[in-house]
């Protein structure tokens, strides 16, 4: 199993980070974002957007199945 880990700034990744990570397309990160648009702390700067890691753990978290299945 390959591991990657996340570059990041302090507590936050970049989108593009984020979308290597999960290997999405463009339009799978528009719709993921918009899908956890209440759990993901996103900032913006100009074009630039930085999502916290901690909220994408979160999301993660979330959806995490429990090993007994």
């Amino acid at each position: 199993m390959e591991y990657k880990k996340l570059k990041t700034i302090g507590t936050w990744t970049t989108r593009t980070e984020v979308m290597e990570f999960l290997n999405y397309k463009p339009t799978q990160m528009h719709q993921f974002m918009k899908d956890f648009k209440d759990v993901l702390i996103v900032s913006r700067i100009g074009r630039r957007c930085f999502i916290q890691v901690k909220s994408i753990e979160r999301v993660l978290d979330m959806h995490q199945e429990s090993a007994a299945r």
